[in-house]
């Protein structure tokens, strides 16, 4: 290896381009540091210390690797010229380019136009001074910095590394470090301008970079905003496929979810609410328009769009004078025009460019806690700060609706959640390899599977997301506290519906219909009418969220002839059944076939299912003739069809069905506008759930 420490290397055309390759794994570092500060900066302010360390060590992994193998392109000029003016010249150049692809590729915006000549200005006085800096001082401090953010993100994964101001200081510290116990020999042995003029752009940077770091920790206001007299606020949350018999104020003993339960303690608790479908547009349907799937037509059997024609809860709200905003995870709602009548839109997974979509299969695997791997929780939280910070007027009541799905497949949780829930015998790597690619619902369901060791795996691993979720509401809800008062505020926390984790032989959220993926949760926060802790064990369902809300704002319900009831505990009355649908999702069944085989009946995978259930039993009429009873209070698997036993119970259930579905409008398709074809981007997310096979 070259001594470059000897002053009569210094000109030799090889020590430039050694020369060089430092410099591009310095400022790659350099530059993949600053960019992700400005990219967090300004796109996030308020990001957690656990995303910071990722974004920051991928972004000077991505700088430090282009700066080196564009660097090592400054080679081929040995071709052309040996004097060590061009070959600088050259270097730079190259260099220069090189952080622009990288600012290209990372940050995807215009700020490449500005990169490009500040990157070549650095590179210009770093490589013709550098050649008097030994290349291991440079190496060691692009290792060191490496080192440290590696170090400090397995930390914040650990939950023991709390603030990321601290990370800002000590990477930049080390750089500083190596650029001033080698200032005495810049000094000394190059131009003092130069060195003068590099040592200050690097330690620029660094302040630079604390100081924005500083900013993107502000806090909001300790005292939340009184609006005095008015409608209150009124925050829907919706946990998608959260069980209720996994949160502990519904009997889980497991300890996952004390912030929810903590907020029990100050809510009315609904022992008894269900979904109208067992998936999530259906089920947001009715939550947004108060009717059931046979009336909005949000659903795999008309079409998975809600019709403009249809008035929804963000829309009248709006015309009450509400600001209305949606922060929402899940790419179903995103593409069924959910959007209409939020005065701001906001869909969390859209990731920032190809080489984050390349990633993010290696980041789940991993269990490191950034946003790519969040599916909902921590980033609705920066979404929901930043909004509060720029565009909230607090003298308006506030509709809020969020959808987080941490708790929706693939499993893959932080691996501080994995390790706290991992069974006794088993291994991270399973764990991974069960989030990454061992755990398809669709294809376990169709399989049957009943391997007691998956079951167990994949169980576990639902409840770490369910205790990630709860960690980070608590955080949501400590945000909420510090921006609106909320005891002015109307909270709703619920889920669209559950998930099958093996009970038998059933998974995931298709093609069943049972307790499992119906039953949801329910807490309603607002003390002037829903006294705390007071639980209400009588059947509701998401149908009544709507009348419920303009109970609370005693304003009289824009939307005529609901088939549901207010909420309100000293007017409700419990319903004696709920009712819900589904509808086979026709693009799976590539998925079922290879799983059944060719030659098996399609008729179970085809059938629609409607469903009566009262306290006690259950009535499934399914359209291929395969109609089931079950005894809830006694079987809540479901696994035991008692229909042949109990034939009276059947009949008078299936007539209770029927005189519902009679009852309830058919839907009326009235879009004209032409179909839009889903993106790649939506394509590809659809599949990472589960919603759309290979």
């Amino acid at each position: 290896m070259m001594n470059l420490d000897n002053k009569s290397n210094i000109l030799e055309p090889q020590a430039t381009v050694w020369s060089t390759v430092c410099a591009g794994l310095m400022i790659g570092a350099t530059y993949g540091y600053v960019v992700g500060a400005y990219d967090i900066v300004f796109r996030a302010p308020n990001i957690s210390a656990d995303y910071v360390t990722v974004v920051m060590f991928f972004y000077m992994a991505v700088g430090s690797g282009a700066g080196f193998l564009m660097a090592l392109g400054s080679m081929l000029a040995l071709r052309i010229t040996h004097n060590p003016a061009t070959l600088r010249n050259i270097a730079a150049l190259m260099t220069g380019l090189a952080m622009c692809l990288v600012v290209l590729v990372v940050s995807g915006r215009k700020m490449t136009l500005v990169a490009f000549p500040v990157s070549i200005f650095i590179a210009l006085l770093i490589v013709r001074s550098w050649p008097c800096v030994t290349w291991r001082v440079l190496i060691a401090w692009w290792l060191l910095s490496l080192f440290v953010a590696i170090a400090l993100s397995l930390a914040c994964a650990s939950g023991v590394m709390p603030d990321s101001i601290f990370l800002s200081g000590v990477i930049y510290l080390a750089l500083a470090v190596a650029v001033l116990t080698q200032g005495r020999r810049l000094c000394e042995r190059s131009s003092k301008a130069v060195s003068v003029c590099t040592t200050a752009c690097i330690l620029l940077s660094a302040m630079w970079s604390i100081s924005t770091f500083s900013q993107s920790l502000r806090n909001l206001p300790d005292t939340p905003h009184h609006r005095g007299s008015g409608h209150p606020n009124v925050v829907i949350i919706v946990l998608d496929t959260l069980r209720q018999d996994y949160l502990g104020v519904y009997g889980h003993d497991g300890g996952l979810t004390p912030n929810l339960d903590q907020l029990a303690t100050e809510s009315t608790v609904y022992e008894s609410a269900f979904s109208t479908a067992p998936w999530t547009v259906p089920s947001h349907g009715s939550m947004f328009t108060g009717f059931y799937p046979k009336t909005h037509g949000a659903s795999s059997q008309d079409h998975l769009w809600l019709d403009d024609v249809l008035l929804t809860m963000p829309e009248a709200m709006r015309l009450e004078g509400y600001q209305t905003i949606s922060v929402v995870a899940n790419v179903t709602i995103e593409q069924a025009n959910f959007d209409k009548g939020f005065d701001q839109h906001v869909f969390l997974h859209a990731p920032k460019s190809r080489v984050s979509l390349m990633l993010t299969p290696l980041i789940r695997l991993l269990g490191l806690p950034c946003q790519w791997m969040d599916k909902g929780s921590a980033s609705s939280i920066v979404e929901l700060g930043n909004w509060f910070q720029s565009d909230y007027d607090p003298e308006k009541p506030l509709f809020l609706f969020v959808n987080i799905m941490d708790s929706h497949e693939p499993y893959q949780p932080p691996i501080k959640h994995r390790l706290a829930q991992l069974p006794h015998g088993r291994s991270l790597i399973e764990a991974a390899r069960l989030g990454a690619i061992g755990h398809d619902a669709t294809a376990w369901h169709a399989s049957q599977v009943d391997d007691p060791r998956k079951i167990e795996l994949a169980r576990a691993m639902y409840s770490a997301e369910v205790a990630y979720q709860d960690e980070q509401v608590g955080r949501m809800i400590q945000l909420l506290k510090k921006t609106v008062d909320l005891d002015e505020t109307l909270l709703i926390i619920t889920s669209d519906h559950g998930e099958n984790l093996g009970e038998a032989k059933r998974w995931g959220h298709l093609f069943s219909i049972n307790d499992y993926l119906l039953h949801v949760p329910l807490l309603m926060r607002y003390p002037e009418k829903f006294p705390p802790a007071k639980r209400i064990n009588g059947l509701c369902q998401l149908t009544d969220l709507l009348p419920t809300v303009f109970d609370v704002l005693d304003i009289p319900c824009p939307v005529e002839n609901l088939p549901g009831q207010s909420l309100v505990p000293e007017k409700f009355e419990p319903a004696d059944a709920i009712f819900a649908q589904w509808w086979p999702f026709h693009w799976m069944f590539p998925d079922i076939i290879k799983n059944i085989g060719r030659q098996a009946s399609r008729e179970k995978w085809t059938a629609h299912y409607r469903v009566v259930r009262t306290q006690d039993y259950k009535y499934i009429w399914s359209s291929d003739g395969r109609h089931s009873l079950y005894d809830v209070k006694h079987d809540e698997d479901e696994a035991f069809n008692i229909i042949t036993q109990e034939p009276e119970i059947a009949k008078r259930l299936n007539e209770r069905l029927w005189k519902w579905w009679n009852e309830q409008p058919d839907y009326q398709h009235t879009e004209t506008e032409d179909d839009q074809p889903l993106d790649a981007q939506a394509i590809e997310m659809l599949k990472s759930i589960g919603y759309i096979g290979d």
